[in-house]
């Protein structure tokens, strides 16, 4: 039995660095959450198995696999009721179109960005705005030519001194959340974008280049 509920145990753990990221202030998301209702599935299997020994053990006039599939007759059920598979507005799949709109207006970004760009770094917060990260990829763009979070130090003087030193290119969420932290450090320092001009907008991104 402890063997079992280790293996659902580690499945909880994969939960633990979405579960800090949104405690850094990551945007909510719920497929991030997914190995949390897998390991709740396996949770309830343990659950069922664990009543089942235990009536065995009693003299109850009810046969404890009667009970056990019972319960797991009403678990089952319940899910389904609370959360049908087939339903098109599951939760997850409504989270993963919200973004659909904003993908075609943020082409006009692209378009901008993509036939001016010559291999200079450009500022985004992965935080915000990996999901176009990814997008950029079809037009030839690396993770590398981005200065993100993940850049430690380089970001960190990025979000000091302005981009400008350091990129020649920023992108910044403005809607999304309230906006993403170059938003919001752009709105309390008026020259952080010293050095930069904004060129074009879109799908709630905003597009900078350095003078």
């Amino acid at each position: 039995m402890r063997k079992l509920i280790l293996i659902a145990a580690c499945v909880f753990a994969a939960a633990a660095l979405p579960a800090y990221a949104f405690y850094e202030a990551h945007p909510f998301r719920i497929r991030y959450m997914v190995p949390v209702v897998t390991a709740c599935a396996l949770f309830c299997g343990i659950a069922v198995g664990a009543l089942r020994r235990g009536l065995s053990e009693g003299t109850g006039p009810t046969p404890p696999h009667a009970i056990a599939w019972l319960l797991a007759a009403v678990l089952v059920g319940s899910t389904l009721i609370e959360s049908p598979p087939w339903s098109s507005q599951s939760p997850l799949l409504v989270e993963a179109q919200l973004d659909a709109s904003n993908s075609v207006a943020r082409q006009q970004v692209t378009a901008c960005l993509a036939p001016a760009y010559h291999g200079e770094k450009v500022l985004a917060s992965m935080g915000s705005l990996a999901h176009y990260m990814q997008e950029l990829s079809h037009q030839g763009f690396a993770i590398a030519d981005f200065i993100h979070e993940g850049n430690g130090a380089l970001w960190n003087m990025a979000l000091e001194t302005g981009p400008a030193p350091h990129a020649g290119w920023m992108l910044v969420e403005e809607q999304s959340e309230g906006g993403d932290v170059l938003a919001q450090r752009i709105r309390r320092h008026t020259t952080f974008t010293r050095g930069m001009t904004k060129v074009c907008e879109g799908g709630g991104v905003t597009l900078y280049r350095r003078d």
